[in-house]
């Protein structure tokens, strides 16, 4: 509990410590004021304490909003993530990473997500984006990972743009009926984790695609 006083016997007993607000403040302080009971009649002074603070770094934040749709052979690509909102806690930290998954997939190289403007198929390759961001996929029963790697100096807002934009098709003339669940599952800032900082944040926002042909 927070105290606005306490006797020289909580401090020998240890009950008092100062705990930080977990700000990004560099600076923090407290005032003491030591009575005796007033018993000289003087007036008692404050005494400040002064404190160092060295931030370590909060993990991202990643929000979007799922759901379950359809992708017709030959029609419009489906676009997996709405609402999405992204935070680096600390200002002027940047994104440097993302990771997500396709999974169900059946029809190689004609399956794709467009991310940043850029067609990825879902088979084993890497690339670079419109923008210049990296991406590998790797290919394992049927799951496609796909890492993202941000081009240096990535904003949140960038990336919400990013995440905002990716979509899914199936480009075979013969698609695969069935489901493709595709899984956000991976955020990671320049932030770094001195001092026991974190910098990486696990997610599991799905959507599923449905194809038909």
């Amino acid at each position: 509990a927070v105290a606005t006083t306490f006797s020289v016997a909580d401090l020998a007993a240890g009950k008092v410590t100062f705990v930080h607000d977990g700000s990004n403040t560099t600076a923090a302080s407290f005032a003491v004021t030591v009575e005796d009971d007033n018993e000289d009649g003087s007036s008692p002074t404050a005494s400040t304490f002064n404190f160092t603070v060295s931030p370590v770094n909060d993990a991202p934040t990643l929000f979007t909003i799922g759901g379950t749709m359809s992708f017709n052979e030959g029609g419009a690509a489906a676009s997996p993530f709405t609402s999405v909102t992204i935070s680096a806690d600390e200002t002027g930290d940047s994104i440097t990473e993302l990771k997500l998954t396709v999974s169900g997939i059946a029809d190689g190289a004609d399956e794709q997500l467009t991310i940043d403007g850029t067609a990825v198929s879902l088979v084993a390759g890497s690339g670079t984006t419109t923008n210049g961001h990296g991406y590998t996929v790797t290919v394992d029963s049927g799951v496609a990972t796909v890492t993202l790697t941000l081009a240096p100096g990535t904003t949140p807002a960038t990336a919400e743009t990013l995440v905002s934009g990716i979509t899914y098709a199936d480009l075979s003339q013969v698609p695969t009926d069935g489901p493709r669940t595709i899984k956000l599952t991976e955020i990671q800032d320049n932030g770094g984790r001195a001092d026991g900082g974190f910098d990486t944040t696990a997610l599991s926002f799905a959507s599923r695609v449905v194809v038909h042909g």
